[in-house]
């Protein structure tokens, strides 16, 4: 009798220390999401078949950042620029990554949505299907993977959420399971003021809008779709039309 065995194949871990400059270079099999050091790393398999994807897996982080712990400036634009670029893609849920497993496990989350090796498709998966509030979640895991690489490299510094717009976006990252559109939109209009938006009407209805249609995607009730009709119907009608009538 013959029997079929997986074939695995087996790497070295990249991570590289921030303090000496080295990698870990301990031994990881493609299928492994860890190194024995702890470091996520992800295997050249969760690359292979990315298609139509392959053209924007770009670097993840701003021009400039790095991954260094600094503060990255204007995160809430971030968000904004990749909302824009995953909503010109193909549905990545239609070809099997799911959103809801991706931000169902917080070390995966943070591998696959905030490393500078994070999967272009799960990324475009969380923000596709929770609009602006998906991106800020990844945006969110930048943060959150620049604060582990402080950890890991002893800089104790840097692993604190000081950082207002930091502090915000954690709270978004360990109460979107459960937060209300409600308490979504007041955490929307903290992060807009902690990066010194200037509020407006127009502006509270657009954050309770995205809250909505997050909290619609995640639910699927009745009642949450109700809400994001009502949401949107709102913005509709404090929208001028471009050309008088």
């Amino acid at each position: 009798m013959v029997r079929d065995e997986k074939q695995v194949t087996v790497r070295t871990c990249g991570f590289t220390f921030t303090t000496t400059g080295r990698p870990c270079a301990n031994h990881v099999a493609d299928d492994e999401l860890y190194c024995r050091a702890g470091h996520p790393c992800i295997g050249p398999t969760r690359h292979a078949d990315i298609g139509r994807w392959a053209a924007h897996h770009g670097t993840l982080f701003p021009a400039g950042s790095g991954t260094s712990t600094s503060t990255v400036p204007d995160r809430r634009r971030r968000a904004s620029l990749l909302l824009a670029r995953a909503l010109s893609h193909e549905d990545a849920e239609a070809d099997g990554v799911c959103a809801d497993w991706l931000l169902a496990d917080p070390a995966v989350a943070l591998a696959l949505l905030g490393s500078p090796d994070a999967a272009p498709e799960a990324r475009d998966a969380v923000i596709q299907r929770f609009g602006l509030v998906g991106a800020l979640l990844v945006v969110a895991h930048e943060d959150r993977w620049q604060r582990h690489l402080a950890v890991l490299s002893g800089n104790s510094e840097a692993t604190s959420v000081a950082d207002p717009v930091a502090g915000h976006l954690e709270r978004l990252v360990k109460n979107f399971a459960h937060i209300d559109a409600r308490r979504l939109e007041t955490l929307l209009g903290d992060i807009d003021r902690a990066e010194n938006a200037t509020p407006t009407s127009q502006a509270a209805a657009r954050h309770r809008l995205h809250a909505a249609y997050a909290v619609a995607a995640r639910d699927g009730s009745d009642f949450s779709h109700h809400e994001y009709m009502k949401s949107l119907n709102e913005v509709l009608k404090n929208t001028r039309p471009p050309v008088a009538s």
